[in-house]
């Protein structure tokens, strides 16, 4: 969440979100919730890239070009790990400019089927032991 208001993201409406894009490895590893989520109407499957692109007027190039960037970058985590400039997420070191030093489900290809959802910058949920005003202040000591 942090690191989603340190971008703008896309505004739709009068919300500002960001898109989740779970490549065919993602999706298959987390099926279930995919079914469950596009069940409700929040997320969409889409056969590649250029069908989401078209969508929502992207360049496909663009895509493309962030994909292979990503791949790049995750291709330099793993060969070494601690050498990135940058400061990673829950530490360490990374080759990210956002601190990301874990990669799954490669390559990013715009050519692989992906499951898309809009996500935006939200406290998830609390399990509880804090009660809480309308501002999200903590109310007590």
């Amino acid at each position: 969440t942090s690191m989603m208001w340190k971008n703008k993201g896309v505004k739709l409406g009068s919300t500002t979100g960001f898109f989740l894009c779970l490549n065919g490895k993602a999706s298959k590893e987390i099926e279930w919730h995919c079914k469950h989520y596009k069940g409700r109407g929040i997320m969409k499957s889409y056969k590649n890239m250029e069908e989401f692109a078209k969508e929502y007027n992207i360049p496909l190039a663009n895509i493309d070009a962030t994909f292979k960037e990503y791949n790049a970058l995750a291709e330099k985590q793993a060969k070494d790990p601690e050498g990135g400039p940058y400061e990673a997420y829950g530490g360490g070191k990374s080759w990210d400019q956002w601190g990301k030093k874990f990669y799954h489900n490669l390559p990013m290809e715009v050519s692989d089927a992906f499951h898309v959802a809009i996500v935006t910058p939200v406290i998830h949920y609390c399990m509880g032991g804090l009660d809480i005003d309308v501002e999200s202040a903590v109310v007590g000591q």
